[in-house]
């Protein structure tokens, strides 16, 4: 959050919204979505439990109870939701990062139909979605605060002058080395915009910080 937010990314609320349970999940979800209408670049980022359901994504609210398959529309999230607010919305570039690979918690009540790690999702136009590691496969929480797959992202995604494909490219290979290639990051998309999250140019003895496709707080910088 601190680093979207320092790229010139509008908060949902003003802050990370964290330890949400099912109503308050689904209040910033829609949220988003009204949000996003009119912008350029909208981005989902979850980190924390997720599963996949008869090939269907699911995010994991904190108050989840689910005991029976006939639980998840009610108890779970469907990131199928947040797609489609994307698609409505008209934005140019949508971008979804989910670091939420973790161990299904609701194996041991025999939930059918659920697997391993996420599905695969399709990227509809514009639109790029990034796993912590490759489909079926689960993710490492990490020993410090963030996860090894958030903490490369955080830090790269502020360098400047890479585009969207150059930042998720290094995130895969830092994390690949964190892990011992144990956990492979994994994205795929449909991206017909070139987009960059912190974009530098020398013009005339400035430095000029370009926020491309809409990023309201772009600003010059005298050169040091």
């Amino acid at each position: 959050a601190k680093a979207l937010q320092s790229l010139g990314f509008e908060l949902v609320g003003g802050k990370a919204q964290t330890n949400l349970d099912k109503v308050a999940l689904d209040n910033v979800i829609r949220r988003f979505g009204l949000t996003m209408r009119g912008k350029k670049v909208a981005l989902l980022y979850y980190s924390g439990h997720g599963v996949q359901v008869d090939g269907r994504n699911y995010l994991i609210p904190t108050s989840a109870n689910v005991i029976a398959k006939t639980d998840v529309k009610y108890e779970l999230v469907n990131v199928d939701n947040v797609l489609d607010d994307m698609t409505a919305s008209g934005t140019k570039v949508n971008i979804i990062v989910l670091d939420a690979c973790r161990n299904n918690p609701f194996g041991d009540k025999g939930l059918r139909g659920s697997g391993s790690g996420l599905a695969v999702m399709d990227a509809p136009s514009g639109t790029l979605i990034a796993y912590a590691t490759s489909p079926g496969k689960t993710a490492a929480d990490g020993i410090g605060k963030n996860s090894p797959y958030t903490e490369s992202l955080a830090r790269i995604i502020t360098r400047q002058g890479l585009d969207i494909e150059d930042v998720f490219r290094e995130v895969g290979k830092d994390v690949q080395i964190k892990t011992a290639a144990v956990q492979v990051p994994w994205k795929m998309d449909s991206l017909t915009e070139k987009f960059y999250f912190n974009l530098t140019i020398k013009v005339e003895g400035t430095i000029q910080a370009l926020g491309e496709h809409g990023s309201d707080s772009a600003q010059s910088k005298p050169e040091k």
